[in-house]
């Protein structure tokens, strides 16, 4: 009968040790920020220390399904939108203790964004929140309300950041200092061990589906919608009629395009439309993933994508096209001169016709092999979860 009644007594403890984990919460639309969230989140999962609920929406749900990461979406707790009132909802039926968020901007349509408005509902329900943040660019953007036009009025308790040239900035843009958490870009951990992984196999496979008959092979991954144009000077259009007129000049090259997952299906449209008449070998394709494209091409051709700083990260070639800019480039890889960049046709042209050169592509390599990320961006950022639960 003693031991019996040890035996419940260690259930009962057992269980309340259970009861008394910490549920930590994600939420992410953006596809590069649902990519350091789920890398994250799959460490906590693995580790089992605390409960992780993580809430898909949009397009960060085939992000999600790809890397075979379970998530809950706003249905499923019987909402109809992602409102700070919504969202509160969610919150409190999952007992949230920490909530931690990608980035993501309105982008001008002054929106809910389920990025901004995760930060505000557990702000309002007295939840620490994080912000996982992988760019440098747009900080201010990620943290405002476009509707209030109220500087940083979305600010999360931290924010979790790529490297000390971005902590700069930020503090330049106005955001507290302490609220700002080196960390690394999660996303980004492991591409370098992609790069090295991926076999000659894989690579034949990519390109039989690309179906491109070329002797060189660029990858242009576009990123500026039409929007764009009026304040940045250009869009995904210019760029993409410079590449076809350049192509005749480019001895056995062929260009395999890929547009954003968010640009707005016209424009894909009529961008593809474009492609398919220019009788060039070119070919768009929305089934192969950046990072594979990356990976099988000789040059990565970009905007101002941080497709190009991935490609980098797995010591790929990249330039940067960004024909008629008139703000200042938010690339950073670009900026700070990793990649070369065309502001000017000519230049971009330029650009084009040397990439065809493997020497210099390889000039272009030794170039960029000093950008690196934060090492063990994941446990980083994993760590800094523990010691906010504590």
């Amino acid at each position: 009968m003693l031991r019996l009644k040890r035996f419940f007594f260690s259930s009962k403890t057992l269980f309340r040790k259970r009861e008394k984990m910490k549920n930590v919460v994600f939420f992410a639309d953006h596809p590069a920020g649902a990519k350091a969230v789920a890398a994250v989140a799959n460490k906590l999962i693995e580790e089992s220390k605390v409960v992780v609920t993580v809430i898909g929406h949009n397009f960060s749900k085939p992000i999600f399904e790809g890397v075979g990461l379970a998530y809950k979406t706003i249905e499923d707790f019987g909402l109809a939108d992602i409102s700070v009132h919504s969202v509160e909802k969610l919150l409190k039926a999952v007992s949230a203790d920490l909530v931690i968020a990608g980035a993501g901007a309105q982008e001008g349509k002054a929106n809910d964004i389920i990025e901004l408005t995760c930060i505000l509902a557990s702000r309002n329900l007295g939840i620490t929140s994080v912000t996982i943040f992988g760019d440098w660019q747009s900080y201010t953007k990620c943290f405002s309300d476009e509707r209030t036009g109220i500087k940083l009025d979305c600010m999360p308790d931290y924010v979790a950041i790529m490297d000390e040239y971005a902590k700069k900035e930020m503090i330049e843009k106005g955001l507290p200092e302490n609220k700002l958490v080196i960390t690394g870009n999660p996303a980004w951990d492991h591409l370098l061990e992609k790069s090295q992984s991926f076999t000659d196999e894989e690579k034949e496979e990519v390109k039989r589906k690309i179906g491109l008959d070329c002797q060189t092979l660029f990858f242009f991954a576009s990123n500026m919608f039409h929007q764009f144009e009026a304040t940045d000077g250009f869009w995904t259009m210019e760029t993409l009629k410079l590449i076809i007129n350049q192509i005749p000049t480019l001895p056995g090259v062929g260009v395999v395009v890929r547009f954003h997952p968010r640009m707005p299906q016209q424009e894909k449209d009529q961008l593809k439309k474009v492609v398919e008449e220019s009788g060039t070998t070119m070919k768009v394709v929305d089934d192969i993933d950046s990072l594979a494209l990356s990976l099988v091409a000789d040059l990565t051709i970009i905007e101002s994508s941080n497709t190009g700083i991935e490609a980098v990260y797995m010591r790929r070639p990249v330039i940067s096209l960004q024909p008629g800019l008139k703000v200042k480039d938010n690339l950073v890889i670009s900026r700070l001169g990793i990649v070369p960049v065309g502001y000017e046709d000519e230049d971009c042209r330029r650009l084009l016709r040397d990439a065809v050169n493997p020497d210099y592509r390889d000039v272009l390599l030794k170039q960029s092999a000093s950008f690196t990320n934060e090492e063990k961006a994941t446990d980083n950022v994993v760590n800094l979860v523990y010691s906010l639960l504590s």
